[in-house]
C-alpha cells in the first residue's frame, strides 16, 4: 500500500509537471526585413539618387531561419519563416534565446577559395557566418517591430574581401 501511494505520488507529480510545460507561455513575436543599396560607381548619380539607394525597402519572400542559442550553427534551426510582399514576418515562440539568419547560412560554412579577383578573409567570413542576423532574447526582450536590414554590397566592397583585382565601374 506505501508503495502504491509513493507512486502515485510521483505519478502525480509527472503528470503536472508535464501539464506545466505543454503551457508554457507563447510569444508573438513581429518585425520587418528590409534592404539597402551601395552606390557601385558609374555616372555620379545626384542626392536624391544616393539617399534613394540607401532608403531601407521592404524585402519581399525573404526567407529567415530561427535558431535556438546565441550563435548560428548547423544543428539548432527551430523555425523557418518567409517575409511577406512588404517585408513583413510573424513567429510565435517559446521563452529562450534565439539567432535569426538568412536562408544563406543555414548551410555548412565553407571557405572560399582565392581567384584572379578575390582574395578572401576566411576567418572573417566564418565569424559573419556564426554571427545571428537578429540576437534576441524571447521573454525578457520586446519582441514586436523587429528591424532587420540587410545590406547589399558592391562586388568589390563585399565584407571580408581582402583584395579585390577585377575591373572597377567607370
Amino acid at each position: 500500500m506505501k508503495s502504491f501511494l509513493i507512486q502515485s505520488i510521483f505519478l502525480f507529480a509527472f503528470i503536472s509537471c508535464s501539464a506545466q510545460k505543454s503551457k508554457a507561455k507563447m510569444y508573438i513575436i513581429s518585425g520587418k526585413v528590409t534592404e539597402t543599396n551601395q552606390y557601385c560607381g558609374g555616372a555620379r548619380p545626384s542626392q536624391e539618387m544616393l539617399d534613394e539607394l540607401t532608403a531601407p525597402k521592404p524585402l519581399a519572400d525573404k526567407v529567415l531561419l530561427i535558431k535556438s542559442g546565441k550563435i548560428n550553427t548547423n544543428t539548432r534551426s527551430v523555425q523557418k519563416t518567409k517575409t511577406d510582399p512588404y517585408g513583413n514576418f510573424t513567429l510565435i515562440l517559446k521563452a529562450g534565446t534565439y539567432c535569426i539568419v538568412e536562408e544563406s547560412k543555414s548551410k555548412k560554412f565553407t571557405p572560399k577559395t582565392n581567384d584572379e579577383i578575390y582574395e578572401w578573409d576566411n576567418d572573417c567570413l566564418k565569424k559573419n557566418w556564426e554571427a545571428c542576423d537578429h540576437l534576441m532574447v524571447v521573454g525578457k526582450d520586446k519582441v514586436d517591430n523587429i528591424n532587420i536590414n540587410y545590406q547589399k554590397y558592391c562586388d568589390y566592397r563585399q565584407p571580408c574581401l581582402k583584395k579585390f583585382k577585377g575591373p572597377l565601374p567607370q
